[in-house]
Order: structure tokens, then C-alpha cells, then sequence
């Protein structure tokens, strides 16, 4: 919901047992540093998240299974828009009134193993929030696959992958989706232990809606990105 920032409160994690992490907070949530209307009520969210590790490397066998779930409570949310935006340029391409109290319920998962000697992931996650003013329902999420083709310190590390976004908003009188078939790769530079990236992606969106959501009369575009990356610390995918 817009670009909230900073925010101030607390933050909680621990790895409770072997295989349960757990994660929580009390901020504000509504923006609580460059904004026009500062606020600071710590209390006024609560998140949680648990994420359970159900499959974990061994012996002579790579693979890897985490789920997540997580609930947040936001209240008294005033002044405020849920914005759609394009996947890569972030461009605006509409929105709706969110205010209210929001309760968003998110849930992942991620595995991870090997197909020879090459990793591969299969992740998703999706993501249900509902503001009661407008009784505006979001839900979304995305599912992707990447597939590490090699690994060699003189060659690099190629990681091509494929995406596919979805966003779908509604309330009593309006609704818009939007969605985006993503593809491209991640390779890290030889020699430079793995902290030198170059990053390419391309994205298909395709948009359907109320014209009192989208601002925009384009239901289909394209988008392109070329990025080099340097890092501090080592840019790794699996």
C-alpha cells in the first residue's frame, strides 16, 4: 500500500528449534520516516511468521523444503491507495482507495535440489489482504523456477529463470488484474567470487480491469532490463 518507508517498532527472530524459525514485530506500519504525516504507534501492527524446515540436506542428497505463513494486523490505515505497478520499471499503472484496518494472510515455499550436479528451485508464494473500509480484497502472488546450468570459478555461475506475477484487486464495485510472464538469467562473473552480477530480464504484462482502477489503456506491454551488479557480499541463489 503506497511506499510506506521506514517504519518504527520492534523486530523479533529466532530459530526456535532445529527446524522452525520464528519471526514477529510490533511498528507501525504506516510510514514513519519521509512521510507527510509521520506516525510512530509501534503497537498499531503485528506481524508473525513461522517458516518450518521440512526436508533438509543429507547424506548424499541435496534437496531442500521450507514452508512459510504469516498473518499481519494493521489498523487505522487513513489517506492511503493499494498502487499496481509494472513488474520490472515500476511504472504506475493505477490504483484504488486502502484504508481501514488491513489483515493480510502470506503463505511460501521453497525446494530446492539437484538434477545431476546442476541445482534447480521451484518457489511460490501467495499473498491475501483485505481493508475494511472499501471491503477491498487483494490477493496475488508468484510462482518461479530457476536452474543453475553451471558453476565454475573460470566460466562464472548461469542461472536462467522463468516467473509468472499476479495481482488481482476487488471491491464492491470495480476490479483489476494484472498479471507477468517473466524470463531471464542471473550469471555471475568468473573471478570475482561471486560478487559481480549481471542480471537480464524480460517481462509480458497483461492487464484487465475497471478504467476507474487502471490508468492506463495498455492491456498489453513489454518490459527490459540490462543491470550490473557489485556486491558486498556474495550473491548466491541456491
Amino acid at each position: 500500500t503506497n511506499s510506506f518507508g521506514t517504519q518504527w517498532g520492534f523486530q523479533f527472530q529466532s530459530q526456535v528449534s532445529k527446524k522452525i524459525f520464528l519471526q514477529a514485530s510490533l511498528q507501525d506500519n504506516r510510514g514513519s520516516l519521509n512521510q507527510d504525516k509521520p506516525r510512530f504507534q509501534f503497537w498499531n501492527g503485528v506481524a508473525v511468521k513461522i517458516t518450518q524446515s521440512i526436508l533438509q540436506p543429507s547424506d548424499g542428497n541435496n534437496h531442500k523444503l521450507n514452508i512459510g505463513l504469516a498473518i499481519d494486523y494493521t489498523r487505522n490505515i487513513k489517506d492511503k491507495s493499494f498502487a499496481l505497478a509494472s513488474g520490472i520499471y515500476n511504472d504506475f499503472l493505477g490504483s484504488t482507495p486502502a484504508t481501514g484496518n488491513k489483515l493480510t494472510f502470506e503463505n511460501n515455499a521453497d525446494y530446492t535440489n539437484t538434477l545431476g550436479k546442476h541445482f534447480y528451485t521451484l518457489e511460490y508464494e501467495a499473498i491475501y489482504s483485505n481493508y475494511s473500509d472499501q471491503k477491498l480484497n487483494v490477493a496475488g502472488g508468484y510462482g518461479q523456477i530457476q536452474f543453475q546450468v553451471f558453476d565454475k570459478k573460470k566460466f562464472g555461475d548461469l542461472v536462467p529463470f522463468a516467473r509468472y506475477d499476479l495481482v488481482k484487486l476487488s471491491n464492491p464495485t470495480a476490479s483489476a488484474t494484472e498479471q507477468a510472464i517473466k524470463l531471464g538469467i542471473n550469471y555471475n562473473l568468473p573471478f570475482t567470487n561471486k560478487l559481480v552480477n549481471f542480471h537480464l530480464e524480460y517481462a509480458h504484462h497483461l492487464l484487465n480491469g475497471s478504467p476507474t482502477i487502471l490508468t492506463t489503456t495498455d492491456k498489453q506491454f513489454d518490459e527490459f532490463s540490462f543491470e550490473l551488479r557489485i556486491n558486498v557480499t556474495r550473491y548466491l541463489r541456491f
